[in-house]
């Protein structure tokens, strides 16, 4: 059964705001394929500490970095 996917905003809100994948990783000393798989939805298990770390630095809350996507029924 499928339940739907969460859809990561983090690629649209470093757009808008200006912020390099490059500056954030460095800022946040996180690898750069972590930071592109959540920018492409390709993340299998969610990282906490990751997760923690961005809407810190960007300042945004869990449900500003995700957006829940059902399935139609």
């Amino acid at each position: 059964m499928k339940y739907g996917k969460l859809i990561c905003n983090l690629e649209t809100i470093l757009k808008e705001r200006g912020i390099s994948d490059e500056q954030i990783c460095q800022d946040l000393h996180i690898a750069g394929q972590e930071l592109e798989a959540c920018c492409r939805n390709q993340v299998r298990e969610l990282d906490p500490d990751l997760i923690c770390k961005v809407c810190f630095y960007l300042h945004i809350s869990f449900e500003d970095l995700f957006d829940y996507q059902g399935n139609d029924p």
